[in-house]
């Protein structure tokens, strides 16, 4: 959704690593002195990440695997540039 190759980019950062991207491009930009990127409680934060992917799996149970591997195919570039996993698992086995 993004479109790397449509857009130059000069940053891209992820919701994951926020807090090392922000102090990157707070770097970049020549603000690290003047500006911090607020903290987040991390206990807080890892509760949210498991919260989210029960999310995910709940949602993604009503929809045919067939549906999901071709989202997987139209994004496979946004899933590879970014890291992110396709799970197989979280969604229905009928076609």
């Amino acid at each position: 959704m993004c479109n790397p190759c449509v857009v130059n980019y000069d940053f891209v950062g992820k919701y994951e690593t926020l807090r090392d991207d922000s102090a990157e491009l707070l770097r970049r930009t020549g603000l690290a002195g003047s500006l911090t990127f607020p903290q987040r409680n991390t206990t807080i934060y890892y509760k949210a990440t498991s919260g989210e992917d029960r999310l995910l799996r709940k949602n993604y149970r009503h929809g045919p695997l067939s549906l999901g591997r071709r989202l997987y195919e139209k994004y496979e570039s946004d899933f590879l540039l970014f890291g992110y996993s396709f799970h197989e698992e979280w969604f229905a086995r009928r076609s």
